[in-house]
């Protein structure tokens, strides 16, 4: 299933944001816009490295799994 990611900008592990659900009635290659993230931006945890980042909108990357 695609979903959105961000990478751990110490070890490099790929964090889900979230999962992408994709309606089998969207027409092919319909652009997917980037879900919004708070402002300031989204702070997470890694679960490799447990370093807590702040994640910005542009960081992140579409994971088509």
């Amino acid at each position: 299933m695609p979903q959105w990611v961000f990478h751990c900008p110490q070890c490099n592990t790929e964090l889900t944001h979230s999962q992408i659900y994709v309606s089998s009635t969207r027409e092919p290659f319909t652009f997917l816009s980037k879900p919004e993230l708070p402002d300031g931006g989204l702070k997470m945890a890694c679960p490799n490295c447990r370093k807590t980042s702040t994640y910005l909108r542009h960081q992140l990357i579409y994971r088509a799994s």
